[in-house]
């Protein structure tokens, strides 16, 4: 199977329900197996012990992952809740100070300039973090502008109306820490859906060797039925209702 194939596979069933059924289905398969006789063994097309021992080192490897993806979880949660807090503190005081600038700023400059354009509201976004940090960008190139085209009385009285160099250089400075918490609280949504998928694959590759050992079970038990049925309990719905015999309920799983 593809991977594609295997993260949709593994996204169908929790983690934990996989690993519920891979002890007792083993263990019955094995226990069966050691009682048969080589011609009966020959009707078990497929299954082998070898097989049984790839589900349980896949299923091992499968709970060592998801160990670490909910300990990750956990972690990530604390941290989300701090960068969550710090970027809401961040924004506001952005915000705040971006339009106190702003309109000191459309006071000084010719209405009908592009540096008043600039300065509309409409102009100055906040709904993202490359949003705002543009904005304060923004606000900050104006008053540098400003100054800059100011000669030396003009730039005291700029002074006055608290338009300064330290003013621009305020400005640029809050709009790289807004970009920087941003990033990374886009990077750590990004880093939890690899790991999601990363699971996902994992759940899929058991899932698969599950499928093989069941229906190689199931094909044997038709020409050998003293051998004890594998009941896959939550995961009855990985096989098709067409191939469950009638001890092998096929309905889905709970949702």
């Amino acid at each position: 199977m593809s991977r594609e194939a295997l993260n949709d596979l593994g996204a169908s069933y929790s983690s934990k329900t996989i690993l519920a059924v891979i002890a007792p289905m083993v263990s019955t398969q094995l226990l069966a197996w050691r009682k048969l006789s080589t011609d009966e063994r020959q009707h078990f097309l497929g299954w082998s012990e070898s097989l049984a021992a790839q589900i349980v080192h896949e299923g091992m490897r499968l709970s060592a992952l998801l160990d670490a993806f909910e300990n990750a979880a956990r972690d990530e949660a604390g941290e989300k809740n701090v960068g969550a807090k710090r970027y809401k503190d961040l924004r506001s005081t952005s915000i705040k100070r971006r339009d106190h600038a702003a309109r000191a700023l459309r006071n000084l400059v010719d209405p009908t300039s592009d540096a008043a354009a600039k300065l509309g509201t409409t102009k100055l976004r906040s709904d993202t973090p490359s949003a705002l940090a543009a904005g304060l960008r923004t606000v900050a190139s104006v008053a540098k502008e400003l100054i800059a085209n100011s000669d030396d009385e003009e730039r005291e009285a700029l002074a006055e109306a608290n338009v300064s160099d330290a003013l621009v250089s305020s400005l640029e400075a809050l709009a790289a820490s807004v970009e920087s918490v941003g990033n990374q609280r886009t990077k750590g949504a990004a880093a939890t859906r690899v790991a999601q998928e990363q699971l996902d694959e994992q759940d899929g590759i058991v899932l698969r060797l599950i499928q093989i050992a069941w229906r190689a079970w199931r094909d044997g038990r038709a020409v050998v039925p003293s051998v004890p049925a594998v009941d896959l309990g939550a995961l009855r719905g990985l096989v098709k209702t067409g191939e469950a015999s009638s001890d092998e309920p096929s309905e889905p799983p709970a949702a």
